[in-house]
């Protein structure tokens, strides 16, 4: 027997699906999202469906069971019937998974955004543990900040050391700074 051509495959599969749009409310979000279900009767044989579940408004919005927005999917006929038809058991198999607490907290994150992104996506990337400085996206040079001559001059007289470091000096030896400054060299 000779397959069919190809535009009335296509055909066939028209006859055979039937479209709906859903309004869904994200528990998490409390956001309204419209959802197409496409339902196909006797997909690739007798007796097997196929449903595609797509969030149309907003687009590819994540859904309970999928992250991408799209989903394809086939069962058995009898399962689909059981189940009180496409409308019913899209909308059960969503409501059952947006009770699930690994999607509750995906959308809790998505929706309140990651601190730590930069360093899952950096190990990710390089496969090496993530540093604080490379959160920073221009690290800052390092200042050597020299101290004023007074203020040398006044730390020196408070701490009274100041006939010491004198007399270090006209040895030739590099005195101590006195508490207080850092030794810029």
């Amino acid at each position: 027997m000779k397959p069919a051509p190809r535009s009335a495959r296509a055909e066939v599969t028209k006859r055979n699906s039937d479209r709906y749009l859903i309004a869904w409310l994200n528990p998490v979000t409390n956001q309204p999202v419209q959802i197409r279900i496409k339902h196909t009767r006797d997909y690739l044989a007798a007796g097997q469906d196929h449903i595609e579940i797509e969030s149309i408004k907003p687009k590819r919005a994540a859904l309970p069971v999928t992250e991408t927005g799209y989903r394809s999917h086939f069962l058995p006929a009898l399962e689909l019937i059981n189940a009180g038809g496409a409308v019913t058991f899209v909308t059960a198999w969503i409501d059952r998974e947006a009770r699930n607490k690994k999607w509750i907290a995906a959308e809790t994150s998505r929706a309140q955004g990651d601190l730590f992104q930069w360093a899952d996506t950096r190990r990710e990337a390089t496969g090496r543990k993530p540093s604080p400085q490379h959160a920073m996206a221009s690290p800052r040079p390092r200042r050597r900040t020299v101290p004023d001559a007074d203020h040398i001059a006044d730390l020196e007289i408070a701490d009274g050391q100041m006939g010491k470091r004198m007399a270090a000096r006209e040895r030739g030896k590099k005195p101590k700074p006195p508490r207080g400054i850092n030794d810029p060299s």
